[in-house]
């Protein structure tokens, strides 16, 4: 699975820093990759995972997501927890962070100090507007390269 390595590292780091939070769940995660993802690529050309996202229903994710929190969870990393309808995530142990450089762990910091604190339906909404998702359909495969069209809603300019 391309990028694995360091998507697992991306999204222990993730949920170390936000998991304890009470809006913190599946689709936070995911939109908290996808705007360090795509913020990494718009400020360095480069994206923190190599991982593809693709568009789902409420927003884009990893192409490989539900595949890494299985495989993060039966390694004992990660613990899932259901509350009411909503998922959690805690880390089970202190996870190996050591594929991720300083310049990804600025990234995401940014994107979680920016992002972070976020209701999920307005993050959801505003990634599905930011220009890499626009005029996409469920399922299809994002163009990293489309950041260049995005407003300063969602732009990375200026994180680093």
């Amino acid at each position: 699975m391309r990028g694995e390595g360091k998507l697992g590292a991306m999204v222990l780091y993730i949920v170390s820093r936000c998991g304890s939070n009470r809006n913190f769940g599946r689709v936070m995660l995911c939109r908290l990759c996808y705007f360090s993802d795509f913020g990494s690529y718009e400020l360095h050309g480069e994206s923190v995972s190599g991982s593809d996202y693709v568009l789902a229903n409420d927003g884009p994710e990893p192409a490989c997501i539900d595949d890494l929190l299985v495989d993060l969870v039966r390694r004992k990393l990660l613990r899932v927890s259901f509350h009411h309808g909503s998922v959690s995530y805690t880390l089970q142990s202190t996870p190996d962070l050591s594929p991720l450089t300083s310049w990804d762990v600025s990234i995401l910091d940014h994107a979680i100090s920016v992002y972070g604190g976020m209701n999920e339906r307005i993050l959801s909404w505003m990634s599905r507007e930011d220009a890499p998702c626009a005029g996409r359909l469920p399922s299809e495969t994002l163009d990293y390269s489309t950041v260049r069209l995005r407003d300063v809603r969602t732009s990375a300019v200026g994180w680093a």
